[in-house]
C-alpha cells in the first residue's frame, strides 16, 4: 500500500499528510464537469450544446462561478469543515437552478427559455451529489469531534 499524499494542512505544517477523501475528489470532480460545461457552452451563446444542453450567458456564468469556487476550495488549503460546508452551499445552488428551470422557463431572463430535460438532469443529478458528499462529509468530521468531547 502507498503511503498517504503529502500535503500542506490548513494550519500551515508543510509535512502533514492529507488524505484525499471521497468529499474532496466529488467536489473536484464536480468542479472540473461544471468548468468544461462552462468554457465550452461560451463560444456557442444561445444555442444548444449537441443538441442536448442550453447555452446561455446566465448559465454560463453560474457554471463557471460554481464549478471554479469548489476546485478552488477542494484545491486550496482549507479545513474539511469549511470545505464541506462550501460543497453542500454549492449543491444548493445547483437545486435552486434545477427547480427554477422547472417553475418558470424564462425566471426573468436569468434562465435560459431553451432549458432541456438534459439540463434538469445534469443540474440535479450534480447538485445531489453534492449535497449528499458534503452532509457525509460533514458528519463524518462531527462523529470524530465527538468522541474526544465525550471522554
Amino acid at each position: 500500500m502507498s503511503p498517504p499524499i503529502r500535503l500542506p494542512d490548513a494550519f500551515g505544517d508543510p509535512g502533514a499528510a492529507v488524505p484525499l477523501d471521497a468529499v474532496a475528489r466529488t467536489g473536484r470532480a464536480v468542479g472540473i464537469v461544471l468548468v468544461v460545461l462552462a468554457v465550452v457552452g461560451a463560444p456557442m451563446e444561445g444555442r444548444h450544446l449537441y443538441g442536448l444542453m442550453a447555452v446561455d450567458a446566465p448559465l454560463d456564468l453560474v457554471r463557471g462561478c460554481i464549478g471554479g469556487a469548489l476546485l478552488v476550495i477542494t484545491l486550496g488549503r482549507t479545513d474539511r469543515e469549511r470545505r464541506d460546508r462550501w460543497i453542500v452551499a454549492a449543491g444548493i445552488l445547483l437545486l435552486m437552478v434545477a427547480v427554477s428551470g422547472l417553475v418558470d422557463r424564462q425566471l426573468f431572463g436569468l434562465v435560459p427559455s431553451s432549458f432541456t430535460p438534459v439540463d434538469l438532469l445534469v443540474t440535479t443529478a450534480l447538485g445531489v451529489l453534492l449535497l449528499r458528499a458534503g452532509i457525509r462529509g460533514s458528519r463524518r468530521t462531527a462523529d470524530q469531534e465527538d468522541p474526544a468531547e465525550a471522554g
